[in-house]
């Protein structure tokens, strides 16, 4: 059974209609939601059981919501409390009677249900999360707090900068101004019109070269004209050189055809060509006449631009007075700074001659410590090679015995070691000493021998002290383990089965720690075998021993697949009842076909083929 809250109940009625839902569920309409917040007594109750309020916190407190949804967000987080641990969450349900959830998730309810269990590794619990992200949004806040802070000062600081950049910025719009005027349409246009006078020009002067060749060739002919009238009397001697003429003269003339006939196309061209000039110049005319109008507001652009430059140039002037007064300021500084220099220059050199003298005595310290580990690695060679120095050491320095430095001298001493020396080297000249080297050398390996056989020793009496400390415990361990599952065991079975009895007795002449002996009695009567006993019995029996041993070691959840598969409807109901009476705080996934065994399960989940399809149904069971 599923609970959804909606808006209206017109909402849940559509969502019905239309099949949204398709599972058993209740739909409780927004506006008709009881105030189901947990007293205020009840959760100072659960804050008191657990011993900190800030360990124990209502749900509701901690999530997020609008006001719309107030009603829904109490009736869903309203009754819940949310604890660290595992332990916490025990003393508030159970103590203050009061549903908690812990942050890994695990449910607990004062029924005595327990939902939860293992999670994947790395899964990360969504009330830490939440928990962190709080934590990280106010140290994001802390931070844009200081970078709010952070940029103040920076704007601050550039004020001045600004000052400074605002005459060099002047400076260039005035340069960029004068770059625009000059790339105005009025240059252009004066640009063209030279252009166009060049090209008038040209033209008028290829015109005038064409009208002097057509006169030549008119005179020209006029001449030949009046050649021939004044050949009329020679015409018969000169017919033939005439007609040679005539024809060369026709070639000429139709030359001259071709000519003027390309003079007077490229005429034709020019005066086009004038044509467009003089429309190019008319329009020219009236570009200059826009273009005096753009030099009249370019005009009153630069004598703004002036008076700005005028105004700006004032407030230069009253920036580098500032500049001034901040350079005497930075003059002043730097003669506090090279004052202070010259103090820590005086410093280091006072702190460099500190450092070498500390070097110094470092290295004296360094030379008298390694002279000390020195005489240290001497004394103990001297010590490893002769074993009396440990048994005389204890009288070395004291008066009136014969390790009496102060009374002793030291160059009598040496002089009795020059003699002592030269008597042995007079006695190693009678001795052998081959024979005296291995006779310390034996004497060195006996030792050794009897050093390496006490510490053996020692070692053997230490592993007989652990083996026996650990044969009293683990006898302890047994005999508490047996002791506590013998009682579980007889009263799981007397339950199973009324009027038997059933315990775990050593054999006879024998220690717990040699075996166990499973007996049952039935009405006082001790069987003398189990095979006296039937199937079902056998398997009641069986099942008390396992739930005995799992009562001395519990188990977060237990599964018994069809364990009264063999039994009749009386035993799989005293079943039942023996989990509700032995195992009240344990969890148990039963999987059973009797009606025995569901008369005593707190959910029920029931499996049943409905349209083809295989289905879950959900049943709380009443608790009378």
């Amino acid at each position: 059974m599923f609970q959804v809250v909606v808006d209206s109940e017109k909402t849940g009625s559509q969502l019905l209609q239309k099949g949204k839902l398709r599972r058993r569920v209740t739909l409780i309409p927004l506006n008709k939601i009881d105030d189901r917040t947990l007293p205020k007594d009840r959760l100072e109750a659960a804050q008191s059981a657990v011993g900190d309020p800030e360990l124990c916190r209502l749900a509701l407190d901690l999530v997020d919501h609008d006001p719309e949804v107030s009603a829904a967000m109490k009736y869903v987080y309203g009754r819940t409390v949310i604890c660290n641990t595992s332990d916490d969450a025990k003393k508030a349900t159970f103590d203050a009677k009061v549903r908690s959830v812990t942050l890994d998730g695990d449910i607990f309810d004062p029924s005595g249900l327990l939902t939860g269990g293992s999670r994947p590794q790395g899964a990360d619990c969504l009330l830490a999360k939440i928990m962190k992200l709080n934590d990280l949004q106010s140290s994001l806040n802390n931070l844009r707090a200081e970078q709010e802070s952070v940029h103040a000062d920076w704007t601050a600081s550039t004020e001045k900068k600004k000052v400074f950049q605002k005459f060099s910025l002047q400076e260039q719009q005035l340069e960029l101004l004068e770059q625009r005027m000059a790339a105005t349409t009025y240059g252009k246009l004066s640009q063209q019109l030279e252009s166009a006078v060049n090209d008038i020009e040209s033209a008028e002067e290829s015109m005038q070269q064409a009208t002097d060749a057509m006169a030549q060739a008119s005179t020209r002919r006029a001449e030949l004209e009046a050649e021939l009238k004044d050949s009329t009397k020679t015409r018969d001697k000169a017919l033939k050189q005439l007609e040679k003429q005539l024809s060369s003269k026709k070639l000429e003339r139709d030359n001259l055809r071709n000519s003027g006939r390309e003079e007077t196309q490229s005429v034709e061209v020019l005066a086009l060509e004038i044509e467009e000039c003089e429309r190019e110049m008319v329009s020219l005319e009236e570009s200059i006449v826009s273009a005096g109008d753009v030099e009249s507001d370019a005009a009153a652009a630069v004598e703004e631009a002036n008076e700005k430059y005028s105004a700006v140039k004032v407030s230069y002037d009253e920036a580098n007075a500032k500049v001034d007064v901040i350079r005497e300021q930075i003059v002043s500084c730097d003669k506090t700074i090279s004052t202070a220099s010259t103090q820590k220059k005086s410093l280091l050199r006072a702190v460099t001659e500190f450092e070498l003298e500390k070097k110094k005595i470092d290295h004296r310290l360094q030379r008298f410590i390694k002279d000390q580990q020195q005489a240290s690695g001497v004394v103990q060679a001297l010590e490893n090679a002769h074993d009396w120095i440990d048994a005389e050491k204890q009288f070395f320095g004291r008066a009136h015995t014969g390790y009496d430095f102060e009374a002793q001298s030291l160059s009598e001493a040496q002089a009795r070691l020059a003699h002592l020396e030269q008597e042995q080297v007079k006695l190693a000249k009678r001795i052998n000493k081959k024979v005296m080297g291995m006779f310390e050398k034996a004497e060195h390996e006996y030792q050794e021998l009897m050093k390496k056989k006490r510490i053996i020793e020692n070692d053997k009496a230490k592993i007989e002290a652990v083996i026996h400390e650990l044969d009293q415990k683990k006898c302890e361990a047994l005999t508490k383990t047996w002791e506590k599952v013998n009682g579980d065991f007889g009263s799981i079975f007397e339950t199973l089965l009324p009027g038997t009895t059933a315990k775990l007795d050593p054999p006879e002449g024998k220690s717990v720690l040699e075996g166990l002996e499973v007996k049952v009695a039935f009405g006082g009567v001790w069987k003398q075998s189990l095979q006296e006993l039937s199937g079902g019995q056998r398997s009641l029996l069986a099942l008390s021993l396992v739930l005995a041993m799992l009562r001395f070691k519990p188990a977060p959840m237990y599964i018994l697949d069809e364990v009264d598969a063999a039994l009749d409807m009386s035993h799989t109901q005293n079943i039942g009842q023996m989990l509700k009476k032995h195992f009240p705080q344990s969890q148990f996934i039963v999987v059973s076909l009797k009606d025995g065994m569901f008369n005593n399960a707190n959910v029920l989940f029931k499996t049943k083929f409905v349209d083809g399809l295989s289905t879950v149904m959900r049943t709380c069971n009443i608790q009378r």
